[in-house]
């Protein structure tokens, strides 16, 4: 956005999110090994935003959802995947829960306890 506010012919595309909606996306991202990457005031095809989330695998480069707000709702996006439109951030979280499982990892006592166990 080289422009400044008063200036610009059209509102943006993508608007902010409530902190709220925020704090959701990361309690549901954190238990799952996802991170939240948040770009402001992005042009993507042509449209601005004033926010714009990725949500990655944590030690991946790739995004593997991106979501933004417009006025109709919450708008997700899985790579790959075409665009879909939620009422908010609770029904995106829903959504992707089956395919973004709480990671649940063993102690390393644990795992070795385990593996030992096998043979």
């Amino acid at each position: 956005m080289d422009l400044p506010a008063t200036a610009r012919r059209n509102a943006p595309y993508g608007l902010s999110f409530p902190v709220q909606d925020l704090l959701l996306l990361c309690g549901w991202a954190e238990p799952r090994g996802l991170r939240m990457e948040i770009l402001l005031d992005q042009v993507m095809d042509g449209a601005e935003f004033e926010e714009l989330i990725l949500v990655r695998r944590r030690g991946r480069g790739r995004r593997a959802i991106s979501i933004w707000r417009t006025s109709a709702g919450v708008i997700a996006q899985a790579v790959g995947g075409h665009p879909m439109l939620f009422s908010g951030m609770q029904p995106v979280t829903v959504h992707f829960n089956s395919h973004f499982n709480a990671i649940s990892q063993p102690s390393r006592t644990s795992f070795w306890r385990q593996l030992l166990l096998r043979h």
